[in-house]
This record gives C-alpha cells, structure tokens and sequence, in this order.
C-alpha cells in the first residue's frame, strides 16, 4: 500500500509521538510498558487504515475529476468544416417578380437581369439571370427561354439534352406536366452542373436551366432554384 506524501508525513509523525510516550514510560514497570506499546500499535494501525481509506477516496475522485476534464478537452470537440454559403432568400417572400405575357415568376433578391445583354430579339424570349458567385470560378446561370411549337420541337430538345448525359424524370411546372433533365456535361474536362426544366403550354415550348461549373452538388443554389421553379405561374 502506497500513501501520498501527506499521510505519510503524518503517518510518522505518529511513529514520533508513540515512540515519545514510550520513552516517558521506560522506567515504569514492564507491565505498563506492554500496555503502552500495544496501545501504541493499535493507534497508529487505526491512523493508517483510516487515512489509506482517505486517500484512496481522494485518488478515485482524482481520477474521475481527470477523466470529466478529459471529456471536456477541446482536443475531443470536433468543429464543423464551414463552407460558403450563399444569403439566405424566399423568392416567394421578398424576391423580385418578372412577367410578361405568357408568365410570371419570380427570384432572389441578389439574382441580377442580364436579360439586356443577349440583345433586344431576346426581350419576351428570354429571361437571363445571374446568381452571386460564391465559390471561385462556378460562374452560375439560370436562362428561361420560350418559343412558339414552329420555331422548335420538344422532342428534337428532349433528345439533345438526353444525349449530352443528363437524366431524365417526370415533374410538374405551374400544374404542367413536364420533364427534368439533370446531371454534368464536361467541357474540355471541365465540369458543368446542369438542371433543366422542360415542358409546352398553348403552344409554346418553355425551357428554365440553372447551370454553374463545379464538381460538387451546389444544394443552396439548386434549392434557389426550385423555390424559382415553384413559383413559376402560367396564365
């Protein structure tokens, strides 16, 4: 059995005390000599097994109070990866709205109308926004474009865009039915996301795509992206 410094410290200090009575009774007769040093014995087993007791006591909450600190460590804490991240808006809640005479849709706040950089044949034809760029180099589009049945057909469409790679399955646009294309196209190696809504109503072929060059899944952007597509009304 080991003790720390303390209790033994005081454990010889008993030793001392015993050995000091001892002494005061040398000369008394044996009979009391025996009784001294018995009483002696007893005292400082008791002393001992009392603070053995103490100090494993104290070495046990010891141990316990190193392993809550251990838990506690910033060493055992994990942090989060923060990525960029994109402001947070409701296009139906405080976006802006663009109309014209076929539909009405609407969009984040910090989308930017390029439309007047396609020319002026592209006014009521297309719609061309921009997204903030967050991530370097990702240079995000969304394009709605319409046309009139003669000017194009959806099959010719749906085929190119099936043949480019993307995937197609079934979805609904202001209660058309319609079909969503989506997957990457590389281009000279470089990746580039594309999401892809196509459908006809009254006589027009309406196609709304959201593309951006990055390898990885942008879910903030593509979330954007489908409040816009929920919010798209025909007359």
């Amino acid at each position: 059995m080991s003790f720390s410094p303390f209790i033994t410290k005081l454990t010889e200090g008993c030793w001392y005390e015993i050995l000091y009575i001892m002494g005061r009774f040398q000369n008394k007769g044996s009979a009391k000599k025996k009784i001294v040093i018995v009483v002696g014995i007893l005292l400082v087993v008791i002393i001992v097994l009392v603070l053995g007791n103490a100090s494993s006591n104290q070495k046990r909450q010891g141990d316990k109070n190193q392993n809550n600190v251990a838990v506690l460590s910033p060493r055992n804490v994990t942090v989060p990866t923060v990525f960029p991240t994109r402001i947070p808006t409701t296009p139906t809640a405080s976006g802006r709205q663009y109309t014209n005479s076929t539909y009405t849709v609407r969009y984040p706040q910090n989308w930017d109308d390029k439309t007047q950089e396609l020319g002026s044949d592209a006014q009521g034809a297309f719609l061309y926004l921009k997204p903030p760029t967050v991530v370097q180099g990702e240079d995000p589009k969304v394009v709605v474009e319409m046309m009139d049945q003669q000017q194009g057909s959806i099959d010719n469409i749906s085929g190119g865009l099936v043949f480019l790679g993307l995937t197609k399955e079934n979805a609904t646009v202001s209660g058309i039915a319609a079909q969503k294309y989506s997957g990457i196209v590389r281009i000279s190696d470089e990746p580039l996301h594309n999401t892809v809504y196509l459908f006809e109503h009254n006589a027009k072929i309406y196609l709304i795509k959201l593309s951006y060059k990055q390898e990885n899944v942008d879910t903030q952007l593509e979330a954007q992206f489908q409040q816009m597509i929920n919010t798209f009304v025909l007359p």
